[in-house]
């Protein structure tokens, strides 16, 4: 995924350009840590602007910053990173109401 625009705050709505060159929107729904590192949390934009009592999809990935403050969000690979991970954005999600009961 390309990185995004640097910016002086963190826009709610990301941008991520696949390989194919698609882009897709979206949410920034906020950011855990896991072994040190931080991840986002995302959302598909269009499943926030739905109706309806459906649970929401998320996609986790590696926040990373460069020194130009380039963002950029990287698929984590890792079988046990992931595992980690997880378990953080569903204790985020769970505290932040956007679990299913």
């Amino acid at each position: 995924m390309s990185p995004t625009e640097p910016d002086d705050e963190r826009s709610d709505v990301v941008v991520l350009i696949d390989e194919a060159g698609e882009e897709t929107s979206w949410a920034f729904l906020g950011e855990v840590e896991a072994g040190g590192q931080p991840y986002a949390v995302l959302t598909a934009l269009a499943q926030l602007e739905g109706e309806g009592d459906e649970p929401i999809d998320v996609v986790l990935r590696r926040y990373v910053v460069d020194d130009d403050g380039w963002e950029s969000f990287l698929p984590i690979e890792d079988d046990a990173e992931r595992a980690q991970v997880e378990a953080a954005a569903a204790a985020f999600l769970e505290a932040e109401g956007l679990l299913p009961a």
